[in-house]
């Protein structure tokens, strides 16, 4: 345990030394329409366009995040798979993600059946060149979600992740 706290400590460690190396570093954040300015200045950022390879891991990441399995209910509740994200203009279609064994959905909104089918809706995504954090519903489940990453010899870690039942 206490190794593994110590891991961590030392890849966020490190990875805000990399962030603070580079003070003109880009930084991507996408979020949805209810961000208020002040989350906006919180963590400042330019829309730049974010490395597809990066977003993929990050995303597949997250999905697999092993506190969230017990939610999907993929095996009892069929209908749950493949596994759908709401792209809501922040995940490019062209991902390409993996889950139950099945290619990963990603849909618009208005391509749901209805509001009630079982997806993810992803609010938050924020990518700097060596630390990544990310915010998501599963609303079927009332289940919030969010994991900040650490890169680290080119390599995305989930540093922290919390998950709450709504």
């Amino acid at each position: 345990m206490t190794f593994k706290i110590f891991r961590i400590t030392l890849v966020v460690c490190y990875g805000m030394l990399l962030s603070c190396k580079n003070p003109n570093q880009k930084t991507t954040l996408i979020t949805d329409e209810e961000t208020t300015e002040q989350e906006a200045k919180i963590t400042p950022a330019i829309n730049v366009t974010i490395e597809n390879e990066d977003l993929q891991k990050i995303i597949q990441q997250s999905i697999d995040l092993p506190e969230l399995q017990q939610y999907f209910h993929s095996t009892e509740l069929p209908e749950r798979s493949p596994l759908i994200i709401v792209s809501n203009n922040k995940i490019p279609t062209s991902l390409e993600l993996d889950k139950f064994g099945k290619k990963v959905q990603i849909l618009d909104v208005s391509k749901l059946k209805n509001k009630e089918q079982a997806h993810l809706l992803f609010s938050t995504i924020v990518i700097s060149e060596n630390t990544a954090s990310i915010i998501f519903n599963y609303p079927i489940e009332g289940i919030h979600v969010s994991i900040e990453f650490a890169k680290l010899n080119n390599e995305w870690t989930v540093v922290t992740s919390k998950l709450n039942e709504q």
